[in-house]
This record gives structure tokens, sequence and C-alpha cells, in this order.
């Protein structure tokens, strides 16, 4: 069912998009048949593990260029006014960044075109989208660096990010990626990283870039399965010692010390918690 639904959902928008940048009448019919589906589809990636394995199926011989890529083409933007084209960019920023931060669909989404499609949204989004300080962490070019940071947070997803080329797939975005962070210039991490060379400061770079909208507060233990932090309800700890990791037990605090006391600014000095 959850298959049935992505599938009718994107056929329906491609159609309608299509229409536009052909220049057919369907100026009427954006937000009821481009910006709704898109929402939906949004929120059930967001909410429902088996809307997400419906989407995986769907791409089974498929990727999401295929089935959503059109909607970043420079001839259906151009089709719309740039209010339009901000909220089908927001909309697919979405789905990226839900299925970036779900450990049950992260590595296959890699597989089925999710670098592809970060990439189109960065190309898409105007660097000037990042001078709105007030919404700066809100907008697409901040949230989709918060997904590629996100991606090199475990060796396998970093080592798949270096089998798809991901270096030269996004060095033609990396003032937009540096823009979004300025006072932490991630494309250097992201660079180093994939190079498999020594970063410095790197669990200070990811942390505080989870911190921002991009994708949300999540436990530093890798292994937590707990997902992002609530907006409401139990609040997640930080480190007593660097106040910037952040964990949804001391439990999974006291686990994580082993790796996390070399990057923690009093690592050396506190004993473990």
């Amino acid at each position: 069912m959850a298959r049935q639904i992505y599938k009718i959902m994107s056929e329906s928008v491609l159609k309608v998009a299509r229409g536009l940048k052909d220049g057919e009448d369907y100026r009427a019919f954006v937000k009821t048949m481009v910006f709704a589906p898109l929402e939906c589809m949004a929120n059930f990636v967001t909410g429902s593990r088996i809307f997400r394995a419906g989407v995986r199926d769907s791409l089974e011989e498929t990727t999401f260029q295929d089935s959503l890529g059109f909607l970043l083409s420079a001839g259906f933007i151009e089709s719309l006014s740039e209010d339009e084209a901000s909220i089908v960019q927001h909309f697919l920023t979405s789905i990226a960044s839900s299925l970036a931060f779900n450990p049950d669909s992260l590595l296959w989404a890699i597989d089925k075109g999710l670098l592809e499609m970060v990439a189109s949204i960065l190309g898409a989004s105007p660097f000037q989208q990042l001078s709105d300080y007030a919404r700066l962490r809100e907008s697409p070019i901040s949230r989709c660096t918060g997904v590629l940071l996100r991606l090199l947070d475990s060796e396998a997803t970093t080592e798949k990010l270096r089998a798809h080329d991901a270096l030269t797939l996004f060095r033609p975005h990396k003032r937009k990626i540096n823009g979004a962070y300025s006072e932490l210039k991630p494309w250097k991490y992201f660079e180093r990283r994939l190079e498999g060379r020594p970063v410095d400061e790197d669990w200070k770079v990811k942390a505080e870039i989870k911190e921002g909208t991009c994708g949300g507060i999540v436990c530093s233990w890798k292994q937590c399965r707990a997902g992002r932090k609530p907006s409401s309800g139990k609040k997640f700890g930080k480190c007593g010692g660097c106040q910037v990791a952040r964990y949804c037990s001391k439990e999974h605090q006291r686990l994580h010390w082993s790796t996390h006391k070399i990057h923690c600014r009093a690592g050396q000095a506190k004993s473990p918690p």
C-alpha cells in the first residue's frame, strides 16, 4: 500500500510539473497537485518506517532522479515563481533529510540517488538564500549541508559516499556548503573525511551542526535508536565537559565515553561519567 501511495503521488506531481514546463495551463493546480502531494510525501517519509520501506520498494528498478528529479530541473524551476521554487526545494529537502536521519533508510537511499537529489537541491537553490540570516538554518542549502555531514557519521555511510564519488559530485557546490555554516567551513571537514585525512575538531563541527534545524538533535552514541529529540517532552542531556554532545540517557553517555573523551575539551581532565 505504501509503495502504491508513493508511486501515485510522485507520478501525479510529475504530470503537472511537466505540463507547467511545457506551457500548459496548470497554474491554478500548483498548490493542490504539486505542493500538497509533496508535503504529504515529506510528512509520511518523516513519520513512517513503513512508508520509507514503500519508497524503497517503489524504487526497486529506478532512482529518486527518475521519480522526483524533474522537480529540480532548470526547465521546471524557471516555470515557477521564486517563492514556488523555494517551496518545492523545501519539501524535497525534508524528504532527503528524513531519509538520511533514519537508520532504516540512509544506506539504501544513497544507492537510490539520495546524493544526486541533495546535489540537485543545492544546485537549484540560489546562494541568496543564505543572506536571510533569520531563516538561515531553515534554508535548503543549510539543511542539505547538515544531511551531508550526517552521512559522514559512520564509516559505512562514509564509504558509500566515497564509492559514489561524492567529492566530485558536491565540489561545484563548495561555496554554498561553506556559506551555510561560514564559521565552521564544513567543506574542509567533508573533503578531509572522504579523503581519509586527519580532521581537526571533527566532533565539534558535527555536533554543532546537529544542533541546528537541519536534522534536529540526536543522541551522540552512534548505536542509539531513539531517533531525533522531540520538540517537547523528554530532554536530551549535554556532556558536562564540552557542552556539545547530547545524550538521551546516562547509560548511552557512559557507553560513548571511550570515544568521546578523545574529542571532549575536558576529556583529559575528567573521569568517565
